[in-house]
């Protein structure tokens, strides 16, 4: 199983912005590039890795930490708290390093696990949408 690079916004320096991600559409669409998961929670964490990674491609069950460092880690949490918009404790990228384990940890929080799951479905739902169906829900919301 692999995981598509994605590409973030950069700033003058050419570092990646993980604090504003401007283009949400571009993010949806990535989730479906080459990402073979089980559910909708992994395939939305193996997009937000891939991101922060800075790879074209990765297992869903390789370890973290073969490719990134603490800091990465941090980053990783911070994009995942703001896509799914809840508190993420860090520890649980080192106890569960894989994004097999990491969705599966995260699923299965007490209070937050029905979210993370419910917002995987919408991007993942979302992201397989034609432009034309994504602009008919957007006017319809609109009305």
């Amino acid at each position: 199983m692999t995981a598509t690079k994605l590409d973030l916004p950069l700033s003058e320096n050419k570092d990646s912005r993980l604090d504003k991600i401007s283009d949400v559409d571009s993010f949806e669409n990535r989730i479906n590039d080459k990402t073979i998961q089980s559910n909708p929670v992994e395939k939305v964490i193996a997009t937000i890795w891939a991101e922060v990674l800075n790879l074209d491609e990765f297992s869903v069950l390789d370890i973290f930490f073969e490719a990134g460092d603490s800091l990465l880690a941090t980053r990783v949490n911070t994009r995942v708290q703001e896509v799914f918009g809840v508190n993420i404790p860090l520890r649980h990228i080192f106890d569960a390093p894989t994004v097999v384990e990491f969705s599966k940890a995260i699923s299965e929080l007490p209070d937050i696990g029905e979210k993370v799951k419910q917002v995987s479905k919408m991007l993942v739902e979302m992201s397989e949408l034609s432009d034309e169906e994504t602009e008919a829900l957007l006017m319809k919301k609109g009305e």
